[in-house]
């Protein structure tokens, strides 16, 4: 008998811990031929932050960066894409300040790979643009 309770308390904790679960699929509606996440950040309100690159057209080495904004429950709140004509970036890593806006880093090249440089970007809550800065190779 001690057991069976045992069992059925035991069940009843794993119930109560268990998480939600979503399955979506996301389409984008530009140019790119193929989108690559490289990372997931929970933000300040519980949302999660999506990023990666998407590569632009097939067989060219150009990328952009995208961000993808998702609620608790994997709904979108918005789809940004950065980039530059001629310029592949590629986003390495990104966070939440506590301001709520968002910093992305990664490395920039031209579309001959002929530059590699280190690119640091910033946006506000809503995904735009506050800033984007390069730094070049010593």
């Amino acid at each position: 008998m001690r057991k069976i309770i045992l069992l059925l308390i035991l069940a009843k904790a794993s119930i109560s811990f268990a998480q939600a679960s979503f399955q979506k699929e996301y389409k984008t509606t530009d140019s790119a031929s193929a989108d690559e996440a490289m990372g997931l950040v929970q933000t300040l309100d519980g949302n999660y932050l999506l990023y990666g690159q998407s590569q632009l057209g097939v067989g060219l080495m150009q990328s952009r960066v995208r961000m993808l904004l998702l609620s608790a429950t994997g709904d979108t709140i918005f789809t940004k894409t950065f980039g530059y004509d001629s310029v592949s970036l590629s986003v390495i890593g990104a966070l939440q300040n506590s301001a709520g806006e968002f910093v992305l880093a990664g490395n920039m090249n031209n579309i001959n790979l002929t530059n590699n440089r280190t690119f640091i970007m910033k946006t506000n809550l809503t995904g735009d643009l506050i800033w984007f800065h390069y730094f070049d190779s010593p």
